[in-house]
């Protein structure tokens, strides 16, 4: 459901380096194993996607990757991180609630 509704990001070279779209590598020795792509809007940072590899999950790469980003959203002055998982996503919501983060708004749908 998630890629269904979310365009590939493609060329990340008009990602990487920019303060509004920052992106945060996860690396094991010197091998990128997760990411985490922030947006900002206004006063509002979003992880807009966040990822490590299954083998490379539980050492705390995932925590270390949103701690990162709400420390940077914060020198950026926002005031606000959101983030989504999807429905059954116990991995993401953990991480999420780790960090203090929690739903605050449960978006249901169908097709028609």
């Amino acid at each position: 459901a998630w890629l269904a509704e979310t365009a590939p990001v493609g060329d990340w070279s008009g990602i990487v380096g920019r303060t509004d779209r920052p992106v945060w590598v996860a690396t094991l020795d010197d091998v990128v194993v997760g990411y985490l792509e922030l947006v900002v809007h206004g006063d509002v940072a979003e992880v807009r996607q966040v990822f490590v590899e299954a083998e490379a999950r539980e050492l705390g790469l995932g925590d270390a990757l949103l701690g990162t980003a709400i420390d940077a959203a914060r020198r950026t002055g926002c005031s606000r991180l959101e983030g989504s998982a999807l429905p059954g996503d116990r991995l993401t919501k953990n991480l999420y609630e780790r960090a203090g983060v929690v739903a605050r708004k449960i978006v249901l749908s169908t097709d028609l």
